[in-house]
């Protein structure tokens, strides 16, 4: 069994920063050159992603009492330093992850948590079967092929044993660049009572 995980609040936490400035420009060629579909509000890339496109500091608009584990800053989320280390724990080094993160509140206090941006590296392209899975399915602006629409609450998603076995975390592009991950990763991540993602299961199948 594995899972597909939404951030929640992702809209609020993206809008609610005053963050640096990424390069944009300088991500759209890295897009091109990957051939990845620059779709708004993800920047997920299989190669490493220059610092450039990195947020160094993001500051709160709005009081906040206590920020989740996992915030929206510009184009990459922003992970704490416990996602990082259960990450870290079953795919070591094959994500990338920035320096420290300056996040603060609104009155300029500091986080308590440590936040990285991140970049997860595993692209795993066709992992769902399209014929098996009985979500609403459209034709993505960004890929023109037929795709799942992810109403995760409503959906049965199926994905193929034969591509995701051995992966715990990866982005599906072709599935608006969500994250899928492994029953025995959520579990993990369950057990440090992670803030601020959701899941819903996705049954696996062959073609």
């Amino acid at each position: 069994m594995v899972w597909f995980a939404r951030v929640k609040n992702s809209v609020q936490y993206s809008t609610a920063f005053d963050c640096k400035p990424e390069t944009y420009a300088l991500r759209k060629k890295l897009h091109e050159e990957a051939n990845l579909p620059l779709i708004p509000c993800t920047t997920a890339m299989p190669g490493f992603a220059p610092p450039e496109l990195f947020v160094q500091s993001a500051i709160h608009r709005t009081p906040k009492k206590v920020f989740p584990d996992i915030i929206n800053l510009d184009s990459f989320y922003g992970v704490s330093d416990r996602f990082r280390a259960v990450l870290e724990e079953f795919e070591p080094g094959l994500h990338q992850f920035s320096e420290p993160v300056d996040v603060r509140y609104k009155d300029g206090r500091a986080s308590e948590m440590t936040y990285y941006n991140f970049n997860p590296r595993i692209h795993l392209y066709n992992t769902l079967i399209i014929e098996q899975s009985t979500a609403h399915k459209a034709i993505s602006q960004y890929t023109n092929k037929l795709k799942p629409e992810p109403d995760f609450r409503d959906s049965v998603l199926v994905a193929d044993e034969t591509l995701i076995q051995r992966h715990h975390f990866w982005v599906a592009p072709d599935y608006y660049g969500d994250w899928f991950v492994s029953d025995a990763l959520k579990k993990r991540l369950d057990a440090i009572k992670l803030k601020n993602i959701e899941y819903s299961k996705v049954l696996v199948g062959r073609r």
